[in-house]
């Protein structure tokens, strides 16, 4: 278990690590970083559920044995539906990131704008000086 916790730890670092210095990417990177992190569970998670066939002939028993009568394919299409859920957690992760993407570009329009409205009033009074 502590293997696990350790390796979630570093997986999830670049995104959550408690020092800011440590987690250089840039917004949209880690975005990126959340999306395909999750990616190769969501692609086998829309396998079990979409593709109607039991990938683990194991499991495919009789009706009678299985415990609520799901078949199998019925059985995998519902653990594929709840391997889905995890893909929430990105999207929840991606969020947050999304918005404070959006306010830096502001940030950085508003002080765009600052600069270029302070060259402007600097060549007007230039303009005047030189009229006067």
């Amino acid at each position: 278990m502590l293997t696990f916790l350790v390796t979630a730890l570093l997986n999830w670092w670049p995104l959550i690590g408690p020092l800011r210095e440590l987690r250089r990417l840039s917004y949209p990177l880690q975005m990126a970083y959340a999306f395909f992190d999750g990616l190769p569970l969501d692609i086998f998670a829309f396998l079990l559920v979409y593709t109607g066939v039991v990938f683990y002939p194991y499991y495919a028993i009789p009706t009678q044995f299985i415990q609520w009568g799901y078949s199998a394919v019925a059985d995998q299409t519902i653990a594929g539906a709840f391997l889905l859920i995890p893909g929430l957690v990105d999207l929840v992760v991606m969020s947050p990131l999304f918005f404070r993407w959006l306010a830096q570009i502001e940030q950085q329009a508003k002080i765009a704008d600052q600069k270029r409205q302070e060259e402007e009033e600097a060549s007007e009074a230039a303009r005047q000086r030189t009229e006067a």
